[in-house]
């Protein structure tokens, strides 16, 4: 049995919203999400416009994982409910920078998880020692996006698919002065909130060379790496550039350091990034 640890980092997400006799009503829409940890915290990251979209009057209650249980038999699940609001207060961390009244947003958010709601499941998660400096990335590196495009996925097993995608946009220039990133991919709606990846050993290679080149070695950072899952979190899927003409195949992907921005909310990492 295969058990790569991407398998199980990542989840697709079912959103719920209580109907006029306070019963769960099921909306017309999945998307993609996974786990990430930081400071021995655990949080499940998606974009803003799965749990709350003003612009399309779209208001759901809750959000539902289906998980694994057990990492010997991918048959075994078991749901994961999030209430997305606790005494009418939202729960999710969202950028700091964002302003909803000018449709300036960075469309991703990090939702706690409290370490005593996990025992039930088996899961994976992204740690946060990951650098994220994107000067040295080129146009010809190789991408993966994992997810559950249109909610399709290995249902019996809980698997997600593997979507390959290329650079689109200079990685180390935010696009359009927004902190992201271009791929050029064939993605569809449900792969929202995606993890975008490289290969670890040819992201981290690159920084292992940074290092030898500034006498700057961080032995730490590189034990972790050789330790930790085969590929590196570089951004969050956001769905395409243009809505109108979906057929171009490129999708906005927003840098993955601003994960800890929404966490850390005085973290400089956007600040640094757009200068």
């Amino acid at each position: 049995m295969v058990k790569n640890p991407l398998l199980f980092v990542t989840a697709p997400i079912k959103t719920y919203k209580k109907d006029l006799n306070k019963k769960d009503v099921q909306l017309n829409a999945t998307a993609t999400g996974f786990f990430y940890k930081l400071d021995g915290n655990l949080y499940f990251i998606t974009n803003r416009h799965v749990v709350i979209d003003e612009y399309d009057g779209f208001y759901p209650d809750e959000i539902r994982l289906k998980l694994h249980t057990n990492p010997e038999k991918f048959s075994e699940n078991k749901c994961l409910r999030i209430p997305l609001y606790k005494e009418l207060e939202p729960v999710w961390l969202e950028h700091k920078n964002n302003d909803i009244s000018s449709g300036r947003i960075i469309d991703i958010v990090a939702i706690p998880i409290k370490n005593d709601e996990m025992k039930p499941y088996y899961i994976e998660s992204f740690e946060s020692h990951f650098r994220y400096d994107f000067n040295d990335l080129s146009i010809w590196d190789n991408l993966a996006v994992i997810g559950y495009p249109m909610g399709l996925h290995d249902k019996k097993h809980n698997l997600p698919l593997i979507q390959r995608a290329t650079l689109a946009s200079v990685p180390s220039v935010p696009f359009n002065g927004e902190p992201k990133f271009l791929i050029d991919a064939q993605l569809q709606p449900g792969t929202s909130g995606s993890p975008v990846l490289m290969r670890s050993y040819e992201y981290y290679g690159r920084f292992a060379d940074w290092q030898e080149e500034h006498n700057h070695f961080e032995d730490h950072i590189v034990d972790d790496i050789r330790s930790s899952m085969s590929s590196a979190l570089i951004g969050v899927h956001s769905g395409e550039l243009s809505q109108n003409d979906p057929l171009l195949g490129l999708c906005n992907v927003w840098f993955a350091g601003l994960v800890i921005d929404l966490i850390v909310q005085d973290s400089f990492y956007f600040d640094k990034l757009m200068q």
